[in-house]
């Protein structure tokens, strides 16, 4: 729609088909969970490692095109290039490829439909809390520090030593997770998101930032994938159903970060205090999070 000829309005729906494309991550980790064999945690590291790199090439790519649209003309520019690698991305999709093993279903005997409900309730809560505070410190860090008088340039440098660190960091996190479990290391990821606001907060000038935002990507690293391991563990639904949860509460969680901080006039840096809170508040409901017992319920007959 974008490549071709047509009226402005095109570029909505546009929008909104990329939008779209958010819909099938649940598909992508289903299907590299059941083809790895390995743990959740560093399954979900290794394709949000691909997914960090893809967009890194993007920005790249966007580069180059945007060159060459000014050097040849729109025949190789950003969009049709674009349009290019969806193909090619079609086209390798298809390639023949081992069929998956699957995910171990329930053992004999249980529901994996009988879920605790407190317990999925305060891991969605928790997730979604951290979505909150992730959406909050994207918006209005760029804002934020604009109005400090940082130059532009340097403002993206920022989300560059994000965009390192996390790479950096998102096996070690993995590798956390395995060892003491996902419930406790997102409380530490919990910490380390509040320990970046408050540094960001205390302030000290454009390495303030930088520190910040170097802790700041730890948090990035460690919520979303660590989050999909501990709602599918607690919805009982492997990876694919802890994607498909995350997903959903992602686009909430967004909004809300997006909106709260309106409540505080200006672009002030009183605005990430409340991303505190809402670490703090996803700190709480980790640690209050009922255990669920046993591997399932068991089935009754006549219930």
């Amino acid at each position: 729609m974008l490549a071709a000829d047509g009226p402005g309005w095109r570029i909505h729906p546009a929008a909104v088909l990329v939008m779209a494309m958010s819909v099938v991550y649940p598909s992508y980790l289903a299907v590299a969970g059941a083809a790895a064999g390995g743990s959740a945690a560093r399954t979900v590291a290794a394709l949000r490692t691909v997914f960090v790199l893809g967009y890194l090439a993007g920005l790249g790519l966007f580069s180059l095109a945007a060159q060459g649209e000014a050097s040849v003309g729109p025949a190789v520019g950003p969009i049709r290039v674009a349009v290019g690698v969806a193909v090619v991305a079609a086209l390798v999709a298809h390639l023949p490829r081992p069929a998956p093993a699957g995910e171990p279903g329930p053992p004999p005997g249980t529901d994996p439909a009988a879920a605790a409900r407190p317990a999925v309730l305060a891991a969605a809560a928790a997730v979604l809390l951290m979505r909150a505070a992730d959406s909050l410190r994207l918006v209005y860090l760029p804002l934020y520090a604009l109005g400090a008088g940082t130059p532009r340039p340097m403002i993206s440098a920022l989300f560059a030593v994000t965009v390192a660190v996390e790479v950096a960091v998102l096996a070690p996190v993995s590798a956390v997770g395995d060892r003491i479990g996902s419930r406790w290391t997102l409380l530490g990821v919990c910490g380390i998101g509040v320990l970046s606001f408050l540094t960001l907060i205390a302030g000290g000038g454009y390495p303030g930032l930088v520190l910040s935002q170097a802790l700041y990507a730890v948090f990035a690293a460690g919520f979303p994938s660590i989050g999909m391991v501990l709602l599918g563990e607690t919805l009982r639904a492997g990876l694919g159903g802890g994607a498909g949860a995350y997903t959903a509460l992602v686009q909430v969680g967004a909004t809300a970060g997006v909106l709260t901080p309106l409540v505080v006039p200006g672009y002030t840096v009183a605005v990430f205090w409340i991303a505190v809170l809402f670490c703090l508040g996803a700190a709480v409901l980790l640690v209050a999070r009922p255990r669920r017992a046993g591997r399932g319920t068991p089935v009754v007959a006549g219930r």
